[in-house]
C-alpha cells in the first residue's frame, strides 16, 4: 500500500482494515458539511435555541452510532436507516432555520 494507492479515494490494493476506516472517514466529511454550515448559520444569524441544539447533538450522535455499525458489524439496514435518520435531521435544520431567518 502506497500513497498513490489513495488518490482517487483508494484502489483495490488498500487492505480491507485499511479501505474501512477510510470510507468511515470520507461519509464523515460529504453531508457533514451541510451540518457544519448550518451551525455556522444559526450563530451569525442568532437563531441558537433549545431545538436547534437539540438537533445538532442528535445529528452528531446519529453519525456516531453509524460510524460505530459501520466499523463493528456493519448490518447495511442498520447503518442506512441510521444515515437516513441523520440525513433527515439535517433537512429539518434547514427548514427550521430557514424559518427562523423569515
Amino acid at each position: 500500500m502506497q500513497a498513490r494507492d489513495f488518490v482517487l479515494g483508494e484502489s483495490a490494493d488498500v487492505p480491507a482494515d485499511v479501505a474501512l476506516p477510510n470510507r468511515i472517514f470520507m461519509n464523515l466529511v460529504e453531508v457533514p458539511v451541510l451540518f457544519y454550515a448550518l451551525v455556522g448559520i444559526a450563530f451569525a444569524t442568532h437563531q441558537v435555541d433549545a431545538i436547534s441544539v437539540g438537533m445538532a447533538w442528535l445529528y452528531v450522535a446519529l453519525r456516531l452510532i453509524h460510524s460505530l455499525i459501520y466499523f463493528t458489524y456493519n448490518h447495511v439496514v442498520h447503518r442506512f436507516a441510521v444515515f437516513a435518520t441523520s440525513n433527515l435531521v439535517v433537512l429539518a435544520m434547514i427548514v427550521y432555520l430557514g424559518a427562523g431567518i423569515l
